[in-house]
């Protein structure tokens, strides 16, 4: 199997300017320097979701991210590995795994700080 993508969770636009940073990007970059692998974005957020920690549960988590995401550059035949900040239900990273997997992604791996 070739090396990993890196592929940070996108933030919706908004909350990236409000915050002014992308927590999963700054992770992104660090694993990418210390492990040589590329980085990539994908991804993008189209849905403004609430914080999924704050969340009482597994389905509404679900709910609350599906159809979160789109694919706006070519992954066919690639591995990609997903980043995140933290990993509570999984919801997150299943749907970006799901639209990266539509995208042609071949196989798709996930990392994170936390498991929340």
């Amino acid at each position: 199997m070739c090396a990993p993508l890196l592929c940070p969770v996108p933030l919706f636009t908004a909350k990236e300017l409000s915050r002014g940073f992308n927590q999963a990007e700054i992770f992104g970059r660090v694993l990418s320097l210390k492990l040589g692998l590329t980085m990539i974005d994908p991804l993008v957020r189209i849905k403004n979701t609430p914080p999924l920690a704050l969340m009482p549960s597994g389905k509404s988590r679900h709910n609350a991210v599906k159809g979160a995401f789109e694919l706006k550059n070519d992954v066919e035949g690639t591995v990609v590995m997903v980043v995140d900040d933290i990993i509570t239900s999984g919801s997150t990273i299943s749907e970006c795994a799901k639209v990266l997997k539509a995208g042609g992604a071949r196989v798709v791996l996930a990392v994170s700080v936390a498991k929340g």
